[in-house]
């Protein structure tokens, strides 16, 4: 389940960014199984851009083509290692 199915009002904040400031660099607040984290967006390049955040006491780092598409795959990654993930 979603966090969007018990907090419907706090859908659209959530896709605000937290803060942007001007270099492409922004913290967006999102919510992954009912377990709200914030990651930090960065682009590194024309065409990359780099979601890094802590869930569950791990840091997770993702690539992704655009802002929206690299937290997409973060909270991808999140219900992962939520799911089970083991590290080696």
């Amino acid at each position: 389940m979603t966090a969007d199915r018990f907090f419907p009002q706090d859908r659209q904040e959530m896709r605000r960014p937290l803060s942007n400031d001007g270099a492409g660099h922004e913290e967006r607040a999102i919510g992954v199984d009912n377990k709200f984290c914030t990651i930090t967006i960065s682009r590194t390049s024309k065409t990359a851009w780099v979601a890094v955040g802590d869930y569950m006491g791990k840091r997770i780092e993702v690539v992704g083509s655009s802002a929206s598409n690299a937290a997409r795959r973060w909270i991808a990654a999140a219900r992962y290692k939520g799911n089970g993930w083991i590290e080696r």
